[in-house]
């Protein structure tokens, strides 16, 4: 059971654009007239902050089961419904539905004379089906149990002091666990005001922040890459937070001078929930769990036990669950990230840290972004390594410049410069895309050095 009182469960307003609040509460109901039956199995395909609270709630109340696209588009839908064998998609504007799918639609409003009764919860129930956001190759779908969202989002608002005097100002999209904890779930527990606009550019995510007299910016590296061309003065803010991949040092520098705000890094993943946070304006190099998760390092490899991690993924024994994360303990209380554990690669028979390769990338005059990944040779040699890069610069200038800071087996045996580093809409690397990048660098015979 959900350990507090139902009033203190969720707040009714949010604030889903300039002139109209819009109620999860009311929302709820709406769901549950369109959808009676208990047990059925929803993709939730919807934009409006307010519709996918009282989505939430009907599920978690009522015995619903929601599924979560990585992405709104016919790919993403078909995905989601093909993963828990659902035909319904619950949506708050017209979509282009693959064949075979049925569309429910809710209409987000104010408050009218809809009811919805907040009974007893069980927050072991699991109620949500997430996607990862597809960072390390195909995005794939976790369970949620009510505690680990609700909780956790409880918990947020706790530790960092979130209450109905905030208004939050977001990003990044809702249907992702970063978006939908910190921009659906926190305000819906807090009390917070949260906007229904999801700004982008600099400017807009400027503008938005001023117009709403925003307390609290949700955002992702690429974001605040972005603002420090537009630094978002003259607001009130006074908490910043990232996460979907780590904050540039410079990035996070130049916001803080121009707004005097820290950014607050969250370290987690789909699958565990939050884990740590730091924040480098307070001189925080290092990561310092949370005071509700447990972890340890085992053979380089972060294992941690929390009340968020997805139901059934914990060792059985230990309770700990193993992450994809290399890592190593600075003190009984914070550790360092080392990168991932599948982003250590043989070359030759040697061993190559793509992180640290992505590292000297990003040092490079002219370089604003790069990726690093590792490709099947197909000579049975093992491994190499790739880059796409972005910024003003050549890729002879790129290799040459790795060459004086890396061993020759390091340097990437492809590289592309590109546009844009292909990302999803939390800012995390598109690896479906940028792995077909490569493919096509392959079949082109575009090898250098």
């Amino acid at each position: 059971m959900l350990g507090e009182p139902k009033e203190n469960l969720i707040h009714t307003h949010f604030l889903c654009n300039a002139t109209a609040d819009s109620s999860p509460l009311v929302m709820a109901s709406r769901v549950l007239e369109l959808v009676p039956d208990r047990g059925r199995v929803l993709c939730l395909a919807a934009s409006n902050k307010a519709v996918i609270a009282g989505a939430l709630l009907a599920a978690a109340v009522k015995g619903l089961k929601i599924v979560l696209p990585y992405a709104l588009s016919a790919r993403g839908l078909e995905a989601a419904c093909n993963s828990m064998q659902a035909d319904e998609v619950l949506t708050d504007s017209a979509l282009d539905l693959p064949t075979g799918l049925h569309e429910l639609r809710v209409a987000p409003g104010p408050v009218d004379g809809s009811t919805f009764e907040i009974n007893e919860i069980q927050g072991n129930r699991t109620f949500l089906w997430l996607f990862t956001g597809g960072s390390t190759g195909m995005p794939q779908v976790w369970p949620k149990t009510v505690e680990n969202l609700f909780g956790e989002a409880r918990f947020l608002a706790r530790k960092f002091g979130i209450g109905p005097g905030d208004c939050i100002v977001a990003t990044v999209p809702a249907n992702h666990i970063y978006g939908l904890l910190f921009s659906v779930l926190l305000p819906l527990v807090s009390g917070a005001r949260v906007v229904n606009e999801v700004p982008y550019f600099p400017d807009e995510v400027k503008d938005t922040l001023v117009r709403h007299q925003a307390t609290v910016l949700i955002g992702s590296p690429v974001h605040y890459r972005s603002m420090s061309v537009v630094p978002p003065v003259g607001t009130k803010l006074r908490l910043a937070f990232s996460s979907g991949g780590f904050l540039d040092m410079d990035a996070s520098e130049r916001f803080t001078r121009a707004t005097g705000v820290g950014i607050v890094e969250v370290y987690g993943s789909t699958e565990t929930g939050g884990i740590a946070t730091r924040c480098r304006a307070f001189g925080e190099q290092v990561w310092t769990p949370f005071d509700v998760v447990d972890l340890h390092v085992d053979n380089e490899a972060l294992c941690v036990k929390s009340p968020f991690l997805s139901p059934g993924i914990a060792d059985r024994k230990t309770g700990f669950f193993r992450t994809g994360d290399r890592a190593s303990m600075v003190d009984d209380k914070h550790f360092e990230l080392l990168g991932r554990v599948d982003g250590v690669v043989k070359v030759g028979g040697r061993r190559v840290v793509l992180a640290q390769v992505r590292e000297r990338l990003l040092a490079l005059d002219g370089v604003t972004d790069a990726i690093v990944v590792s490709f099947d040779t197909g000579n049975g040699r093992g491994s190499g390594v790739a880059a796409l890069v972005q910024g003003n610069v050549d890729e002879a200038t790129i290799k040459a410049g790795l060459r004086k800071v890396l061993e020759p087996y390091q340097v990437p045996r492809l590289v592309r410069v590109v546009d844009n580093i292909p990302r999803t809409g939390v800012g995390k690397v598109d690896m479906v895309k940028a792995q077909a990048l490569i493919g096509r660098m392959m079949q082109k015979g575009e090898q250098h050095g």
